[in-house]
């Protein structure tokens, strides 16, 4: 009875569902300093997260006053890059403001480069669920900006801030898409690198206690748009993880394998815009258009390849040659798109393998 008593105990410490409420409270926004560039207003600031702790962030505004689609950008984490905090996507959040998207790039527990080795790794279960309430929080700020549009929220996730975004999703019924980058299955991947290797009975305890917040059981919830990218020659997230999130979520949801590392590259950030023009209907500019388009016919969908080809979307977006200057330069614009589309990199659609 006493081992009885003391297995039920257990089960009750470890691979216990998590609770990512949190109480409604005042976000307390304070602007520190504001800035343009590139035609974007760049607000630096903090805001009351979970239990109160300030946290800070970048908010990237378009100029104007018109209705746009939100996101929120959750960055990686590597102690050696000086990205590894919110400034990871802060130009891509700036370029992404010209087609009409607000964005939030708010810091973490992992933005500390020192963060990882100096962390207590009998505190990670109850610190994750703190983060996701975090990340909560940060949509809270996101959506009461009154420009933003509340039915076109998406959330951006690279490593630790793809694994911790994707419970986000799956848990605030706000997202409507969701890209994952460079993320593996499992927080107990990560949390046992390194010197906080376990071995036997105590790793298996750990992983037990963490698999409640799996992203790999996290993404399969997802019922939104999600674009995944992964890549080829990446040390931390191997094929059979990659494979494992391909079965996880359902198709037609494309998961794109680049050349390139951890960091994944350029290719990666321009697939990415479009998934977020496409999935949040932002304004397109003449190359968005071209990559929209190859997209359509890599993945074969007919109706999106039918549209390209319709006289209204001619009419609208290429105008003819020997037209108005406009027009002209519109279609020049396209025309240079269509060269340099073909500098694109071969990319690899994951298979399950």
């Amino acid at each position: 009875m006493i081992r009885l008593l003391l297995c039920l105990a257990a089960v009750s410490a470890f691979g216990q569902d998590p609770d990512f409420s949190y109480p409604a409270k005042p976000l307390d926004v304070r602007v520190l300093q504001t800035e343009k560039q590139s035609g974007a207003e760049i607000r630096d600031l903090t805001f009351a997260g979970a239990n109160g702790k300030r946290i800070a962030a970048f908010l990237v505004l378009p100029s104007g006053t018109a209705s746009a689609a939100g996101t929120l950008y959750v960055h990686w984490y590597d102690s050696a890059e000086p990205t590894s905090n919110r400034y990871e996507f802060l130009d891509e959040a700036i370029a992404m403001a010209r087609h009409g998207m607000i964005s939030l790039l708010p810091e973490t527990m992992w933005s500390d480069p020192n963060w990882y080795p100096s962390r207590v790794q009998a505190d990670d279960f109850k610190n994750s669920v703190e983060q996701v309430k975090d990340l909560r929080r940060a949509l809270d700020v996101l959506t009461a900006e009154p420009r933003v549009d509340k039915d076109r929220i998406a959330l951006v996730g690279h490593d630790f801030g793809g694994m911790y975004g994707v419970v986000t999703a799956a848990v605030d019924s706000r997202i409507k898409a969701f890209t994952l980058m460079a993320s593996t299955t499992s927080f107990s991947d990560w949390y046992t690198y390194g010197k906080f290797r376990l071995e036997g009975e105590a790793r298996e305890k750990y992983v037990a206690q963490m698999a409640p917040l799996d992203p790999v059981a996290h993404i399969a919830k997802l019922k939104v748009p999600v674009l995944m990218q992964f890549a080829n020659f990446d040390f931390y997230v191997p094929r059979d993880k990659i494979n494992a999130f391909r079965k996880a979520v359902a198709k037609p949801n494309p998961l794109w394998l680049y050349e390139a590392g951890h960091g994944l590259d350029w290719q990666a950030e321009r697939d990415r815009k479009a998934f977020l023009i496409d999935k949040l209907h932002l304004s397109m500019e003449s190359t968005d258009i071209i990559h929209a388009y190859f997209q359509a016919r890599n993945e074969g969908d007919p109706v999106k390849i039918e549209a390209f080809h319709s006289a209204d979307f001619r009419e609208t977006f290429l105008g003819q040659p020997g037209g108005d200057l406009a027009e002209r330069k519109k279609y020049y614009e396209f025309d240079e798109a269509v060269h340099g589309h073909f500098e694109y990199r071969f990319v690899e659609t994951a298979k399950d393998s």
